[in-house]
């Protein structure tokens, strides 16, 4: 096979699988569609040059048996990686932190020794689990409220994250905000979802995974920004 007829071979495979991971009409309009597509704006450039090169190809007579033109080796490598990326998307869960190495609290965890891990750590925010489920997040705006509700400003030793459970979603800003994904959500559909929230004004500070996105699920483990924007 030629580098040309891998060229076309390729593009065929890209448009035919974007045609059913999308769900698009196929009417030959898929890499135009791609081009458009938030996830791809880096090679929009790249993908309106290969349908050109396509095009050209496809709707000329050859010349003396051969195409008119070549497609580069870089050429290819976009539309195999596109393919792969289209094919094998990398989920949630292959990024995420898992349940394994999440620190997560309970309920009749006390609030000092919390408080102390999470600052020994860099950590902000901490899950609060019941039976493996999330009954809220602890964070330092949870202390916070504790403190203003009940007109004091000392912790006390033996105070429990349970006698908390009315501040534990208590936001660090108005605009922050959780949500929960199914296990089987892409990181690119999990990265639109944080990018919807942005333009609404809220910041999603943590995606919780669980088997099929429910509130009531085990959580299977936990998603940031970081994570996402890492990716």
């Amino acid at each position: 096979m030629t580098r040309t007829e891998e060229f076309l071979d390729l593009y065929k495979q890209l448009e035919q699988a974007a045609t059913s991971a999308y769900g698009w009409e196929p009417d030959g309009r898929a890499i135009y569609r791609l081009e458009r597509m938030a996830q791809f704006e880096s090679r929009r450039t790249e993908l309106s040059y290969c349908r050109e090169v396509r095009n050209l190809l496809q709707h000329n007579c050859l010349i003396d048996g051969e195409y008119a033109v070549e497609p580069s080796e870089p050429m290819l490598a976009l539309l195999r990686s596109l393919l792969l990326q289209i094919t094998q998307p990398v989920l949630c869960m292959d990024v995420c932190t898992p349940i394994e190495r999440v620190y997560a609290r309970s309920l009749s965890d006390r609030v000092a020794p919390t408080m102390l891990t999470m600052f020994r750590r860099g950590l902000s925010h901490v899950p609060v689990l019941s039976q493996g489920k999330v009954a809220g997040v602890f964070s330092e705006s949870t202390v916070f409220a504790y403190l203003v509700s009940h007109r004091t400003d000392t912790v006390p030793e033996d105070l429990r994250i349970g006698q908390l459970q009315e501040f534990l979603n208590a936001p660090t800003r108005r605009s922050e905000v959780y949500r929960y994904l199914s296990a089987q959500t892409t990181l690119v559909q999990a990265e639109a979802e944080f990018e919807a929230a942005f333009h609404q004004g809220k910041r999603i500070s943590m995606f919780f995974l669980t088997k099929n996105g429910g509130k009531d699920e085990r959580l299977l483990g936990i998603l940031t920004p970081y994570d996402i924007l890492g990716n």
